[in-house]
Formats: C-alpha cells, sequence, structure tokens
C-alpha cells in the first residue's frame, strides 16, 4: 500500500495518539514497518494487537512491545529474553511483582539469564538468583557489577570450591575459549573485584600467562593453527606470544603450528632484534634469520660462521649482508656458499673476479643472474663452462645473452639438438652459423628455431615439434617475440604454448584478454602473472573460481587497493591473507582498516582478542566491544594505547579487576602523556 507524504504525517500521529480507537491501530500496524514500531509504543494498543506484534520480524517493534505496559504478561517474559532492559524498565514490570509475589519463578530460564546481567536488575534478585540451580544463572549473578559483596560470598558457598584449575578451559571447534560453566563462576568470583580487592600490580603478567597458554593451545590444532599462521602472516601476533612460544619446548612442525608461527616471525622484517636473537638459538630458524633485513650486524657475523652451510649460504646470497661478511664468506671452504656470494648483488666486483675460476661449472642461472644485477661476467668463465661435460651447462652458455659470437659458433656443432636450439635463437649468432648448418640441421626443433629467427614462422614447423621439443623453443623466447608467432601459440593447442604467451610482458592486449577466459587454469594462472596486465583483467581474474588465481591476483604490482579490499572476504583464508599482506606493503597507514574488517567479521574469541591487543585498532572498534563477555577482550582493550579516555573511564569499574587495574594503568599513561 503506497502513502503519500501529506498521508504519512497524519498516520503517524494517529498512530501515536493515546485516544486513536483499537481498531484504527489495528489497521494502522499493517500499512508500514514504521508504523508498527509507534503503534507497539502506544500503551492503548489493545493486547491482543500487542501479542501479534511481539512476533514481528522487526526487532525495534518487538522492543516496543516489551516496553509497553499494556502488553499481555507472558509476551513480556517471553521478551525480557532478547530486550531485559526494555522489560526491567516497563512500569507495569514492577507492579507485577508486587501482585504476584511467586513471579520471579515463572520467569522463563532465559529470561532470567538476560535480566540478571543488566545493571538495573533489583537487588532481591540477585540475592535471590545466588541460590537457583542454574549455572548460567548464577554466572550471570557473578559478573554483575551490581551485586553486593554478601551476595557474591553466597554464591560462593553455593559453589562448593570449584576451581578453575579442576575444569581447564579449551577451544572449541569455532575457535572460541570455553570453560566449563562451574569454571566460569569460579573464575568471575576469584577476579572479581569486590572479593579479591584492587590489583596494584602483575596485572599485565597474570593476563599475558592466560593468554600464552591458549595461543599454545591453538597451535596444537590444524584448523586453528593455520588461521594463527594467517594472523602471525599480517603481523598481528604481539611480541610476547612469540617469545613465550619460542621458549616452548617439544614441539614439531608436523603436530604444532609454532614451528610455522615461528618461521614465519624468523622471516618477517617486522620482527623485533631481541625476538630474533631468542629464535637464532634454534638451528632450526637461523636459515631464515639469515636473509632477514632486521637481523642485526652481530647476529650476522655469528651466522656467518655457523656450522649448516645452507645458513651460510643464505648470509652469502642476502641482500642485507654487509660487505665486510661478504668478504669473510669469499674464503668459505664451501662451493655452494660462494657460489652463492657471486649471485649476490652487493658482492664487490674485485670478490666476483677472484671466484669467477673456482665456478666454471654452473649453469645458466648464474650468468642470468650476474646479468640482470649489472655484471660482466669474465669471457674466460663462459668459455670453460662452453666446453662443460654437463649439456644443462653448455645449453645456459648458448642461451646467454653475452656469450661471444665465437664460442656460440662452436657450440652451433654441439652434439646436443637442445644446445644446438639455443644457439640458434641466440641473437648474437653469427648470420652465416644460422643460415648454414643450422638452418639444414637434422633437428626440427633447430629448423624451427632458425625460422623464429627469420621471422618467417608457419604453422607447419610447430605442428613438428613434439611434447618436449616445445617447451624447449619457448623457454628460449621473450619480449620481442614477432607478433606472427605470438597470434600462432596463443592458439596452440598445447596449453603451454598460450601460457608462455599469457605470460610474455609484451604480449599484445587483445590476446592477454582473451587468454584471461581460456578454459585451462593454468594459462588464465600465466595471465595473472604478466607483469603488464591492465588493471581491468585483474579485476576480472581477482573474481576467478579458482583460489590460485585470486591469490595471484591479489599478489600482482598492478592491483589497486580497491581490488585488494575486495578480497579480503574471499571464501578462501589463503586468499585473503595475500590480500591483506599486499595492501599493507602498498599502505602500511591502512593497518586500521584492515584490523576493523577483521574484527566486524565473525570471528573467533582468539582472532579478536589478538585484534584488540593491536595499539593500532581503531578506538570506534575497541569502544563497540568494551562490554564484551569476555574478560580477556576487556582486558585487551583496557590495556590497548588507542582505546579512547570515556571507554577506558568505563572499563576502570569494571567487576574484572586484572581488566580494572589495566583500564587505570591506561588513564594515568594518558594523563601523563597529557
Amino acid at each position: 500500500m503506497e502513502v503519500k507524504p501529506s498521508e504519512c504525517l497524519n498516520y503517524k500521529q494517529e498512530a501515536a495518539k493515546e485516544s486513536t480507537p483499537p481498531q484504527r491501530l489495528i489497521e494502522l500496524a499493517t500499512v508500514s514497518t514504521e508504523l508498527a514500531q509507534i503503534v507497539a509504543n502506544n500503551t492503548s494498543a489493545p493486547a491482543n494487537l500487542l501479542r501479534e506484534l511481539s512476533v514481528s520480524s522487526d526487532a525495534t517493534t518487538r522492543a516496543h512491545v516489551a516496553a509497553n505496559p499494556n502488553s499481555p504478561t507472558e509476551v513480556l517474559l517471553e521478551l525480557g529474553s532478547e530486550f531485559p532492559e526494555q522489560l526491567l524498565g516497563n512500569p507495569i514490570f514492577s507492579l507485577l511483582l508486587l501482585e504476584n509475589p511467586n513471579l520471579v519463578e515463572q520467569i522463563p530460564l532465559t529470561t532470567l539469564r538476560s535480566i540478571l546481567r543488566v545493571e538495573s536488575v533489583p537487588g532481591f534478585f540477585l540475592e535471590w538468583a545466588a541460590t537457583h540451580a542454574d549455572s548460567e544463572v548464577k554466572l550471570a549473578v557473578a559478573t554483575n557489577s551490581q551485586t553486593p559483596k554478601t551476595v557474591l560470598e553466597k554464591l560462593i558457598q553455593s559453589q562448593n570450591s570449584v576451581s578453575v584449575e579442576a575444569s581447564p578451559s579449551y577451544i572449541n571447534w569455532a575457535g572460541e575459549l570455553v570453560h566449563s560453566l562451574e569454571s566460569q563462576i569460579a573464575e568471575a568470583l576469584r577476579l572479581h573485584v569486590k572479593l579479591a580487592g584492587e590489583m596494584t600490580q602483575s596485572w599485565d603478567e597474570a593476563a599475558r600467562e592466560i593468554i600464552q597458554n591458549i595461543t599454545l593451545q591453538v597451535s596444537q590444532e590444524q584448523d586453528r593453527g593455520y588461521a594463527l599462521l594467517e594472523l602471525q602472516k599480517i603481523g598481528l601476533i604481539p611480541d610476547f606470544i612469540i617469545k613465550h612460544l619460542c621458549a616452548t619446548k617439544h614441539f614439531s612442525g608436523k603436530v604444532h603450528y609454532c614451528y610455522q608461527v615461528l618461521l614465519d616471525a624468523a622471516k618477517s622484517a617486522n620482527t623485533p632484534t631481541s625476538v630474533l636473537e631468542q629464535l637464532a638459538k634454534q638451528e632450526k630458524f637461523r636459515e631464515a634469520i639469515a636473509w632477514n633485513p632486521n637481523t642485526p650486524f652481530n647476529l650476522q657475523e655469528e651466522l656467518a660462521t655457523d656450522d649448516n652451510n645452507l645458513v651460510r649460504t643464505n648470509i652469502a646470497l642476502s641482500p642485507h649482508t654487509p660487505t665486510p661478511i661478504l668478504l669473510q664468506l669469499a674464503q668459505d671452504k664451501d662451493a655452494e656458499v660462494r657460489q652463492h656470494l657471486a649471485w649476490n648483488f652487493n658482492t664487490p666486483d674485485t670478490i666476483l673476479q677472484q671466484l669467477a675460476g673456482k665456478l666454471a661449472s654452473l649453469n645458466y642461472s648464474y650468468l642470468h643472474t650476474l646479468e640482470v644485477n649489472g655484471y660482466k661476467t669474465p669471457v674466460t668463465l663462459i668459455e670453460q663452462m662452453a666446453i662443460d661435460k654437463r649439456s644443462e651447462v653448455r645449453k645456459g652458455v648458448a642461451k646467454y645473452s653475452n656469450t661471444p659470437a665465437k664460442i656460440l659458433e662452436k657450440l652451433a656443432l654441439d652434439e646436443e639438438a637442445r644446445v644446438r636450439r639455443m644457439v640458434a635463437l641466440n641473437v648474437n649468432t653469427p648470420w652465416g652459423a644460422l643460415l648454414g648448418q643450422l638452418a639444414h640441421d637434422t633437428d626440427v626443433g633447430v629448423r624451427s628455431a632458425v625460422a623464429i629467427r627469420l621471422n618467417a614462422i608457419s604453422v607447419s614447423p610447430f605442428s613438428l615439434l613434439s611434447a618436449t621439443q616445445l617447451p624447449e623453443i619457448l623457454s628460449s623466447l621473450g619480449e620481442g617475440t614477432p607478433e606472427s608467432l605470438l597470434q600462432l601459440l596463443a592458439h596452440h593447442e598445447d596449453s603451454s604454448a598460450r601460457r608462455f604467451v599469457a605470460q610474455l610482458p609484451d604480449a599484445p592486449l587483445n590476446l592477454l584478454v582473451e587468454l584471461a577466459q581460456d578454459n585451462e587454469e593454468n594459462v588464465r594462472l600465466g595471465v595473472a602473472m604478466n607483469q603488464n596486465v591492465p588493471v581491468s583483467l585483474l579485476e576480472q581474474l581477482a573474481k576467478d573460481q579458482t583460489d590460485k588465481i585470486r591469490r595471484c591476483a591479489a599478489k600482482h604490482p598492478n592491483t589497486p587497493l580497491s581490488i585488494l579490499e575486495q578480497l579480503f572476504d574471499d571464501r578462501k583464508s589463503s586468499v585473503r591473507r595475500v590480500a591483506v599482506e599486499r595492501y599493507l606493503e602498498l599502505h602500511p597507514e591502512g593497518l586500521p582498516v584492515v584490523l576493523e574488517r577483521y574484527a566486524k567479521n565473525a570471528l573467533p574469541f582468539f582472532t579478536r582478542l589478538l585484534i584488540f591487543l593491536h595499539p593500532k585498532t581503531p578506538a570506534n572498534i575497541l569502544a563497540e566491544n568494551c562490554r564484551s563477555k569476555a574478560w580477556l577482550e576487556r582486558y585487551a582493550i583496557a590495556q590497548n594505547s588507542n582505546t579512547s579516555i570515556n571507554t577506558l573511564t568505563a572499563l576502570a569499574v569494571d567487576i574484572n579487576r586484572i581488566v580494572r587495574a589495566a583500564a587505570v594503568a591506561n588513564l594515568q599513561r594518558h594523563a601523563q602523556q597529557s
């Protein structure tokens, strides 16, 4: 039913008037949700109408019914479970209690639990409920800030000395911290400020010990352990937890996620020096620490003499290793260490010259690494590699763009066809050799390579290539490949050919658009990996059905923040993690956005706890959660430097002595800084 604006105003006035006839109120309640809300608030609304409105799908309407003194008693008591404050504020409720002293025993259990959590609940309710048989009722009494000390003491007696230790906490399937109800009651009483008094010291230590133990438990179970690793990768695990995990003995990477979390910490540039030094005491983390840009000089010196050659290899290759240590490693007894030293961009030319004669058996990857790092490889080294017994090494020389023509002419006669193919594709190969023996080579792959060089591609030579020969040819192509060949490869039946075009930086846009819709996952992945793929295609690939492709789109350097933010909500945690990592890499100041998104999702207790511990969590998120039922969450908010004064003031009167002490200390810090 459509209502004109002028009629709407009249209807609202009519729905609010106590003099409006009951029948008319019934009619108005069916016009719109807004009018139903107003009618539900009208104290003249008939009881039968209020009964109907009590099951409305609109929460505001139901809340108004709970606050309406004309609502039937059974309706009020039922709605009290969802709207305890409205029930307690309803003037008819206190009259009903006076008329019927036994009404308190007739209140539904769910409603009783709810109203006992409200601070405005009458004192006699709290006293009566202290001996109730239901444990959740007693827990509500124990956690209500208005419960008198005498009632708390009465509650202790009814508990028969149940202790927290007797009923340890655990993490359930949803990642939530769970105590038995008896244990929760005992803990609430043990930490209740009215019973235990104010806490003046060691509150952080007490809370952190519990958090550390929970972390250890989380790390031991696969589903939640993986979530823990995800949190570490975006920097949400505090240093005190990392240090505790590091000190934990007898864990295995196959059983616990402790190892994976600590390994990531060993790699992370955000890990403090003190934590790296502690991690370095364990051999399993030293390889990662050797590569960490935050590793201090004294620790690098120590790692450069490590017994494990893999640790020394990483130090030799790390772009963060200072020159004095590189000079020291040039004398290393292990050839692999010296080899990786030669690959290091920061290795001085004098060391490279010194190493050249000792590295003659290296392959193409060595030559290529030197080339991209701007080094000129000594000709003597190339000559030595050109006569190496291994065809893989000779193939690398034939492929190398700086190999002299004379050496290529010799390699054009190599006994291995794959070496001759690389010679045919090398831009330095003299035309005489190319048009001479290579053009008439017995191997079709060599002849095809010559055809490529001559820009005379036709379908016939490629159709003759075997499944093993095609990758050989493709591996030697690159930017500058003739467009006629790219068109052929983009429609080749072999997906590896299409993948080659998809990844090529100078591939035409029309081919990339076509390949981004290829049936083969591997081809679409190639487009996602192309360094020059446009944003429009990345947006398409970020919605691909394959999570590997979405993850690759999230990693891409051209992917804008807007697409990364969309991927925060991806159904796969691995995609979400990569999107968050990349987002923070591009936009470090955007951490509050990430934390807010995490906090607002339906996340397990442990994740929320770490978010509330993080100093960059937005103040509004901390304020919204400061009344959490979990005291550890309230503690995390109370100690957070980003928590507002108003929120801290509220937490400074919390019933939990640890939460209260953390909030008071935080307020004092604010006062000193102002």
